[in-house]
């Protein structure tokens, strides 16, 4: 499945033994800049994330058997507070900027569907332009980079922050009870193994 955010649009395409098959389109109220697509062992997963921006997204419900007439529609996803972050970067490398963020127990193996995917973006959005940030993990879900707050639990205010990660369901909601903080805003978003990836560019 090819899923190709577009100016204000979504189509998504998919494949048979003919090949690419007539792509379903849908309007949306923003336009795209990131794709992440759950790893779910599928070949047509049932949702895929939207990313506007490091800020806002949404999620894409694709269902082709029970609704032929309008197999595409789209949620968005809160800006809910964020659970509060007990994760960071182990290490940073001195000639990349990379870091490493270890997820928890059972993460899936292999670079997930999606990872990476916050490295561009489709010519006309304009290049200065913060581009959001994913990856998927295992088991249909996705680690977003927000820029938002979260929740302290300790004085159980709302703290402000700007580099958080949070993890998130195909239906929205969080998965795991913290976050990631990182201390800078990643450029891009991979999962391999046990562990998150982030990657901020120098030049």
């Amino acid at each position: 499945m090819l899923v190709v955010g577009c100016r204000k649009k979504v189509v998504v395409y998919g494949t048979g033994k003919s090949g690419i098959k007539d792509g379903l389109e849908l309007a949306l109220a923003h336009s795209p800049r990131t794709v992440i697509i759950q790893s779910t062992g599928s070949s047509m997963p049932d949702t895929v994330h939207l990313l506007y921006s490091p800020t806002t997204s949404a999620i894409l419900h694709i269902d082709t058997s029970s609704n032929p007439k309008q197999p595409l529609s789209v949620v968005d996803l809160p800006n809910s507070p964020l659970p509060q972050p007990t994760a960071g970067p182990s290490g940073t490398s001195k000639e990349n900027g990379a870091g490493q963020a270890t997820g928890q127990d059972g993460a899936g193996s292999g670079m997930g569907l999606g990872a990476l995917s916050g490295l561009g973006g489709y010519v006309g959005l304009g290049a200065k332009a913060t581009l959001p940030v994913g990856t998927s993990t295992f088991g249909g879900e996705v680690l977003l980079g927000r820029q938002g707050q979260f929740n302290s639990a300790r004085t159980q205010i709302i703290a402000k922050q700007s580099e958080l990660g949070g993890f998130y369901s195909s239906e929205g909601s969080f998965t795991r009870q913290d976050s990631i903080q990182w201390q800078a805003p990643p450029e891009a978003l991979g999962q391999s193994r046990s562990s998150v990836v982030d990657l901020k560019l120098t030049f």
